[in-house]
C-alpha cells in the first residue's frame, strides 16, 4: 500500500513499517555530504548508529513514544546512501517508522516527509527553517491533548445519558449486576474513544494547520 505525502515523497507500508524514500543529487563532495547529512539530522534530534557504507542514525523508542508521543518521539530508522555524481553526490534517504501500537496520521507523515525534503535544502546550502518544523511537532502534541479533552467533554453528557436510560432497560430485560454495569461501561468506553479519534483524525491534518 503506498501513500502520498506533500513534498512528493513516497512512502510505502511494509509490515509495521512505514518507508520513506527521498533522492536527490548535492552538489558537494560525497566526504561533505556524509558529513552535513550527519550535522542536519543531529539537529532533529537523531543519533548516529552507523557510518560505514551507509550512514544511520536512529531518533525515538517505541517504549518512549508509548510513554510520551509526539511525531519526533515515534521509533525511526533513518540511512542515507551516497555515491559520486559528476562533481557532486548522488544522495538516497530511506527513513522506517515504526507504527507497531500505533495509528499514524497526516501531520505525523507529513513533518517526517518534511525533514527529509529538507536535507536537500541543507545540503545545497540553503538555509532551513528547523524553528518551524520543531513548532509543528510541539503544536501536534498540543492537538492531540485538545482531541481527547474535547472527546471526554463531549462523551460525559452522551454516557450520562446512555447509563439513566440503558440502565433501566437492561434491569427490564433481567440483565443485572455485573454484566449490566460491563454492557454499559463498555458502551461508554466505545463512544469516548471513537469521539477522540475522531477529533485526532481531523485536528492532525496538516491542512488544518
Amino acid at each position: 500500500m503506498t501513500h502520498q505525502a506533500d513534498f512528493s515523497v513516497p512512502i510505502e507500508r511494509v509490515g509495521r513499517y512505514l518507508r520513506f524514500r527521498w533522492s536527490f543529487v548535492a552538489p558537494v563532495p560525497v566526504e561533505e555530504a556524509r558529513q552535513r547529512l550527519q550535522d542536519y539530522f543531529t539537529r532533529l534530534g537523531y543519533a548516529l548508529a552507523s557510518s560505514g557504507d551507509a550512514l544511520v542514525m536512529k531518533r525515538g523508542t517505541l517504549a518512549r513514544s508509548m510513554l510520551k508521543w509526539s511525531p519526533r518521539n515515534l521509533a525511526t530508522e533513518l540511512t542515507a546512501r551516497l555515491a559520486p555524481a559528476g562533481d557532486g553526490t548522488a544522495v538516497t534517504l530511506e527513513l522506517r517508522l515504526n507504527r507497531t501500537g500505533h495509528t499514524i496520521y497526516g501531520a505525523e507523515l507529513y513533518l517526517h516527509a518534511w525533514e527529509l525534503k529538507e536535507a536537500e535544502t541543507y545540503l545545497r546550502g540553503e538555509p532551513v527553517d528547523f524553528a518551524a518544523m520543531e513548532r509543528f511537532d510541539r503544536r501536534t502534541l498540543e492537538r492531540v491533548y485538545l482531541s481527547m479533552g474535547l472527546g471526554v467533554a463531549i462523551a460525559i453528557p452522551i454516557v450520562v445519558l446512555i447509563v439513566v436510560i440503558g440502565r433501566p432497560i437492561l434491569s427490564d430485560l433481567g440483565i443485572d449486576r455485573p454484566l449490566r454495569g460491563g454492557i454499559l461501561g463498555g458502551l461508554s468506553g466505545a463512544i469516548a474513544g471513537s469521539l477522540v479519534w475522531l477529533f485526532i483524525r481531523v485536528l492532525l491534518n496538516p491542512q488544518k494547520y
